[in-house]
């Protein structure tokens, strides 16, 4: 007599995608200035690719002011990224995406020093210079050396492929979960890159939570990957 014994592993009572979704989460990106050269991995939760075509545009405006020993950031960027995607079903979708970082010397420092000083909040050296400047300073402690160059340099644009699996829709305890990578090729890299059309890949885990009608919560992680430039 033989007895074959195995162990599963399920989500009893599965529910539908929308019901752990919810309204979803802004679709954007990091906007530290490193990260901004290259790949920024996207926050992409169960349920976001939906069967069938889809569409999304969005575009968001930066101010950055960043006054360290070793260098000096004091611009303003524009992110531009115009996608579509498609669903094959419940589990399997696709995205193909162009952004466009655009660095400029723009004009809400005026708004932001009058902000700070209405709060009284430390403007770290910002008020000491003039505004709406659009430059990258690095500076060499040891022998006084500075390089200075517009952020305009930094301009970059690229297009992505990503691949989204859902792997489950969850239930009224566990949430839904997903898993996507994605690779992007650079059109335009940024000046201070050697390699003006680098290839960057990333993965990334997430799920998605209902708690009642009101409040959900939304979990999102990932790893990127860079070539050398």
């Amino acid at each position: 007599m033989l007895f074959l014994l195995t162990a599963t592993t399920g989500f009893g009572g599965e529910v539908d995608y929308a019901h752990n979704h919810g309204l979803g989460i802004l679709q954007i990106v990091s906007h530290s200035p490193a990260q901004t050269l290259r790949l920024t991995l996207p926050m992409l939760i169960p349920g976001d690719i939906k069967p069938g075509w889809g569409t999304h545009i969005h575009a968001t405006w930066t101010n950055v002011w960043v006054s360290e020993s070793t260098f000096l950031l004091d611009y303003e960027m524009l992110n531009t990224v115009v996608a579509a995607t498609y669903g094959f079903n419940n589990h399997v979708g696709l995205s193909v995406a162009f952004d466009n970082r655009n660095y400029f010397g723009g004009v809400m420092d005026n708004f932001i020093q009058e902000f700070h000083d209405l709060f009284s909040i430390d403007l770290n050296g910002r008020g000491e210079v003039p505004k709406n400047r659009n430059v990258v300073q690095r500076f060499d402690p040891q022998t006084g050396d500075t390089v200075t160059f517009s952020a305009s340099e930094l301009n970059n644009s690229g297009v992505s492929l990503l691949l989204n699996y859902n792997i489950t829709p969850g239930t009224q305890t566990w949430p839904s979960m997903n898993v996507l990578g994605i690779a992007r090729y650079a059109l335009k890299s940024a000046d201070i890159f050697r390699n003006n059309h680098q290839i960057c890949c990333g993965f990334g885990v997430s799920c998605a939570k209902r708690w009642s009608k009101r409040w959900y919560t939304y979990l999102s992680g990932g790893y990127t990957f860079f070539d050398d430039g």
